[in-house]
């Protein structure tokens, strides 16, 4: 066992830490010695010192503070101490917070804390020193809580949320520090109206609000001290303007966000974010008037979502949205699947590959192209890439491909690689002439089926087509108006108009006696005879004339002869006649009648009574020409 000694005097309580005695402190400056003795051996420690300069305090007592007016208040144990000259500390902790506080005087007792939050508790514990001859701190008082006054809350934080015709003003709750106290209620006054609200809310709904005009909504936070400032915020008209987004990569859990400077900006800005595709509750922070830079940091990013940051320009009046940034906190491999893929065979060796791109809600990361992967199925280490250098989803040709099976797959392609395989789509690729063969059974059907319809229609409108399309032609009907009467011999006459002279001119032959020839002196068209007993012929009938004996003409129903296979010039046929004659009694039946210009001589004026006739059927088929013949006047009947 170790035994201390001070200046050959034994330590009165045997501890290693001190060792003290009672002496008089006048004597100024003297040698001091400790002796440390045990079994093992002797150990000393000498020191020169003056005791008016090694002075080290006792430790305060009774220390009191008071939250009223901040003050702390102690006793001292020895009263030599009230004369000294010394220097204190006092050490406040809020919350693990710890302020320490230097203050001096002579016999220091007490001291008066400033700027110290209200309705805090603090903790407080004080130690002092000589000040003129400082040597080491005394020892800690122990420690004594307060509480602070309460005093009016600070301003709130407002901002708003606008969805359509509806705005949510919201707030960010006061802090401790904030709060001066316990929050009672919060008052909103929006127009004329005017709403209490109770913690732990923080927002109001203001819906169904005119488009055409601003609205001022005023927001106060009230304790047991009073009432915060007010804090205004100005609604802006609907619509408000759109603006488009630029990408934004994060980095470190947040965003470092810069924008070019608003000349509207007059006292800051406010950035405010919110999942892209996801209803959620804005979240936002102010930025002071000449920085257009912040940092984006939340307890509530997600990796893997995207979020869009849109930046506001504060103004006297409604804030402006000056710009928008969408992006990533950290970008993910996607997860969901490409969807649709389909391929479809355009020609002899082109495929048209198209698909459905990942739902946005659904992306994890930026899209910057899509990757097509096939091979064919007999060979499948024959692996081939296509790359498609754009973020919209849509349809893309491969051309080169040969007559065989194939199988299709398509990845997106993002930042951190390849992700959202899509399900294999398998192709056979057929040669071209199957395809035309296709083209045609489908144009063959399409043909059936627009004849089969027209066919329908004309069917269901048959009677109006053939109205109009094939009129029906009338049968010709005899008259016995158009008849001579009945003779005793059973013949009827056809009343024949007379008609003009024809111009053509008709060679009658010279060699046979008694035939008529034209007599260009007495004009066009009237046929002449040698024989002058015979008239003028300046028609024909369609009956055959021949001359006897006696000079007369008689009717020769049987000769079939071309009339006008001796005539010069152009033959002139009438196709409006298609009638038959029918002979009767024992004629038997013509079927058309043509005058034989080769036997051809001037009627008879007896002809009347020396021609016969053929009888019409009203059943003909066809008619010749007409013969008319005239006697100095035209024919009577």
């Amino acid at each position: 066992m170790t035994r201390y000694d001070l200046n050959g005097r034994a330590c009165p309580n045997r501890t290693v830490s001190n060792c003290y005695q009672t002496v008089r402190v006048d004597q100024g400056e003297r040698n001091w010695t400790l002796t440390a003795r045990n079994p093992l051996g002797t150990l000393e420690l000498r020191d020169t010192a003056d005791l008016k300069k090694r002075v080290r305090l006792l430790a305060p007592m009774e220390v009191v503070a008071s939250g009223v007016n901040a003050s702390v208040q102690w006793q001292w144990e020895r009263p030599q101490y009230h004369i000294l000259l010394m220097v204190c500390q006092v050490q406040l902790n809020h919350s693990g917070h710890i302020d320490v506080r230097n203050f001096s005087g002579i016999g220091l007792r007490s001291v008066v804390l400033h700027g110290l939050a209200p309705a805090q508790t603090y903790t407080v514990h004080v130690c002092c020193g000589l000040k003129q001859h400082f040597w080491k701190w005394g020892d800690w008082s122990e420690g004594s809580t307060f509480k602070t006054e309460e005093d009016i809350p600070e301003m709130l934080d407002v901002w708003m949320q606008i969805e359509g015709n509806q705005t949510m003003i919201l707030w960010k709750p006061l802090t401790v520090n904030q709060s001066h106290g316990q929050i009672k209620d919060y008052e909103v006054t929006w127009g004329r109206q005017e709403t209490i609200l109770h913690p732990p809310q923080n927002d109001f709904l203001i819906s169904d609000r005119s488009t055409d005009e601003g609205h001022r909504v005023t927001v106060t936070a009230k304790n047991s001290a009073g009432s915060s400032l007010p804090s205004i915020i100005i609604i802006p008209r609907l619509p408000i303007r759109s603006k488009s987004s630029m990408k934004i990569v994060g980095s470190d859990g947040g965003f470092n966000l810069s924008w070019s400077a608003s000349p509207n900006s007059s006292c800051g800005y406010v950035v405010d974010w919110c999942p892209t595709h996801k209803k959620c509750r804005v979240e936002w922070v102010k930025v002071p008037a000449g920085i257009t830079r912040a940092r984006i940091q939340s307890a509530s990013f997600e990796e893997g979502v995207r979020y869009t940051l849109s930046i506001f320009a504060c103004t006297p009046g409604a804030p402006e949205l000056w710009e928008r940034r969408e992006g990533y906190v950290k970008e993910c491999l996607p997860k969901g699947p490409i969807q649709r893929l389909a391929a479809e065979q355009h020609g002899s060796d082109t495929v048209l590959i198209s698909w459905t791109g990942i739902p946005p809600e659904n992306q994890t990361a930026f899209i910057h192209g899509y990757i097509i992967y096939y091979f064919d199925t007999s060979h499948p280490s024959s692996m081939r890439i296509f790359n498609v250098t754009t973020d919209e989803p849509g349809a893309k040709n491969l051309t080169g491909i040969p007559v065989s099976s194939y199988r299709f797959i398509v990845k997106a392609l993002t930042s951190v690689g390849e992700g959202g395989d899509s399900s294999p789509v398998f192709l056979q690729m057929n040669p071209q002439t199957d395809q035309l063969i296709t083209v045609i059974i489908i144009f063959l059907g399409s043909a059936a089926c627009l004849l089969a319809l027209v066919t329908i229609l004309c069917y269901r409108n048959w009677k109006c087509v053939k109205e109009n399309l094939y009129p029906k032609i009338p049968q010709p009907v005899w008259k016995e108006e158009w008849l001579t009467p009945l003779e005793s011999n059973g013949r009827q006459i056809l009343y024949v108009d007379p008609c003009q002279p024809s111009e053509i001119d008709i060679v009658c032959n010279r060699e046979q006696s008694g035939e008529a020839v034209l007599d260009n002196n007495a004009g066009k068209g009237a046929l002449t005879n040698t024989n002058s007993d015979v008239p003028a012929l300046h028609g024909y009938y369609n009956q055959l004339l021949t001359k006897t004996t006696s000079g007369h003409f008689t009717f020769s129903p049987h000769t079939m002869a071309t009339p006008f296979s001796q005539l010069s010039g152009t033959v002139i046929q009438n196709p409006s006649y298609n009638l038959e004659v029918q002979a009767s009694l024992d004629m038997g039946q013509s079927v058309g009648y043509e005058p034989d210009m080769n036997s051809f001589s001037c009627p008879n004026p007896e002809l009347h009574n020396t021609m016969s006739y053929v009888p019409f059927e009203t059943d003909s088929r066809g008619y010749k020409f007409q013969c008319h013949i005239e006697d100095s006047s035209p024919l009577q009947e």
